[in-house]
């Protein structure tokens, strides 16, 4: 579930033309632009997850599967590295049926 952004990456020339004030600007709003999609990613992967669970429990399987997960965790630290299983973990506990009842909280 996109937001609909569009996205632009900053170029070299880009930052060679600004001042660093600018750059830092352009920079950061890129940032934010990447923030809301990651958000909206994370979202999107909550509810599949949701479903997936609710699948597997009516299948009357266990709720989580922790040969899945441990996979989970090995995709992020083989792409991001050590700090990849601490991004993995915050994933995986976001995405094991909280995040609805977290934003009704609210």
């Amino acid at each position: 579930m996109m937001s609909g952004h569009t996205f632009r990456t900053a170029s070299a020339t880009d930052g060679e033309q600004l001042s660093g004030k600018a750059r830092i600007a352009m920079l950061r709003s890129r940032i934010d632009d990447l923030d809301i999609a990651v958000a909206d990613l994370l979202s999107e992967r909550a509810q599949l997850s949701g479903a997936v669970q609710q699948t597997r429990l009516a299948d009357r399987a266990a709720r989580l599967d922790s040969g899945r997960e441990h996979r989970v965790r090995r995709r992020y630290t083989s792409v991001l590295g050590p700090r990849g299983a601490c991004i993995a973990e915050a994933v995986l506990v976001l995405c094991r049926g909280s995040l609805g009842r977290d934003r009704k909280e609210r």
